[in-house]
Order: structure tokens, then sequence, then C-alpha cells
């Protein structure tokens, strides 16, 4: 028989890119029972050049299905308050990644940090779709969120 060479490049298949990692430490004045986009302006990567740290936008430009990731802290002191971070498509709220992204923690008391994160699947449906961080609090006044991250990335199936 014959051994034949192929090139891995031809096997290999796609990559996880576009992929985003963007952070920032506190974002102030989220209002009272209003859904927020956020904007984490610093990244640890952009592998596309696709997320704006100026307007916390990750606009792929890849149709294809993407993984998220948020996760945030509030310094609560009220033990009711309760806090959400979730995914945005669009100016709204992520359609299927309701329910997976959406988590929510409650404070704990004078000096807790509670954390809330959480990870969802959802599709880019066309080249000008683009995802935001969301945060949304019910403390009755405005609040302070910290150890913020955002992050996504393409799914190669």
């Amino acid at each position: 028989g014959v051994l034949k060479r192929v090139d891995y490049s031809y096997i290999k298949g796609g990559t996880n890119t576009p992929a985003f990692s963007a952070y920032k430490g506190t974002i102030t004045g989220i209002a009272d029972s209003t859904t927020t986009d956020a904007v984490c302006d610093s990244e640890r990567f952009d592998t596309d050049g696709t997320y704006d740290t100026s307007t916390g936008r990750f606009t792929p430009g890849v149709i294809g299905r993407y993984g998220f990731y948020i996760t945030s802290r509030i310094n609560q002191a009220l033990t009711s308050t309760r806090f959400q971070v979730l995914l945005g498509k669009n100016g709204s709220n992520a359609t299927d990644a309701v329910g997976n992204i959406e988590g929510e923690a409650s404070g704990t008391g004078t000096g807790s940090y509670p954390q809330v994160n959480g990870f969802a699947i959802t599709d880019c449906d066309d080249v000008a779709d683009y995802f935001t961080m969301r945060l949304w609090q019910d403390s009755g006044s405005d609040a302070t969120f910290y150890s913020n991250n955002f992050m996504g990335f393409r799914i190669i199936l």
C-alpha cells in the first residue's frame, strides 16, 4: 500500500472564534427594577476585534451558535435585595437564554458580596446581531455592581 500524507489544515475543522473576555471592576448607577446594559470596558482578549469596550456590545459578524458567560457581585446590606445578570440580544433579553443565564441572588447582610453568574447558548442569526451583558436589581435605589465579567465564543458543531 501507499501511505498518503494529508495536511492537518484540511481536517482540523473550524475554530471557536470570534471569542472575547471583557471585565469591569465597578459599575455604578444601576437603577432600581430596570434592566440595564452594562459596559465592561477592559478586555482580557478579543480574537477578532468584535467586542466594543465603549458600548459593551459583542457583534460577532458570523452566523452560528455561541456560548456566553456572565458574572457579577453586589455589596448589599439589605437582605431583601434581589439582583440578576442577563444576556441581551439586539437591545432585548435573549429569549433562548431566559432561564439559563438570568441567575439571581439575594443580599445577605452588611458587608456581604453575593455573586450571581450564568451560562447560556444562543444563536447569532444575522451578521448584524449584537450581544450585551445586562444587570437588574430591586434594592429600592441605584446600586453598584462589582467584579463584572462578560465572555463569549462561537461553538463549532
